[in-house]
């Protein structure tokens, strides 16, 4: 159980029975998951998650149905990269109909948004920036573990493929 509550604090009180799990049998534990699942019950450290939230508004029958006016015509009458040109961002795009174009900055942001953003207040823009530069830079690279690779966290999977190459 100590392990378990370390293990959690370490990850900033983000991650789960999973994570936990893995980073228990890499120390050499023999541990199965039910029983990491059945000691964080006892103990109250819970993982967090982008749970789908609850649907709140629903438009009644009588309701009275009001017209779309925009009429959702949101064609651009100029190019937008000049802004990227100025952050010095190189712009992508994948194929057309590709439901996997934003897949990886979608499945970032998301992570950002409930491991931080979510669970923080920040009273300046600069506060916002540094927080989330120290998340990206002392957590989600070099710690963080990631089921997309393994368990293993970017820069430790980075290292991996190298040596195996």
């Amino acid at each position: 159980m100590e392990r378990i509550l370390a293990i959690h604090n370490r990850s900033r009180q983000t991650c789960g029975m999973p994570r936990i799990h893995f980073e228990l049998t890499r120390e050499g534990f023999r541990i199965g998951r039910k029983r990491v699942a059945r000691l964080m019950r006892a103990a109250g450290p819970q993982g967090v998650s982008r749970r789908k939230g609850t649907r709140t508004t629903i438009r009644g029958k009588e309701a009275q149905v009001i017209p779309d006016l925009v009429k959702r015509n949101f064609l651009a009458t100029t190019p937008i990269g000049k802004r990227c040109q100025e952050a010095g961002v190189r712009p992508s795009t994948g194929s057309v109909g590709d439901c996997l174009d934003n897949a990886l900055c979608e499945s970032f942001f998301a992570t950002l948004e409930c491991e931080l953003l979510d669970r923080r207040r920040f009273k300046t823009q600069a506060e916002a920036r540094m927080a989330v530069f120290e998340f990206i830079e002392t957590w989600y690279n070099p710690q963080r573990r990631h089921s997309g690779l393994d368990y293993f966290s970017p820069m430790e999977y980075e290292k991996h493929h190298a040596v195996n190459q």
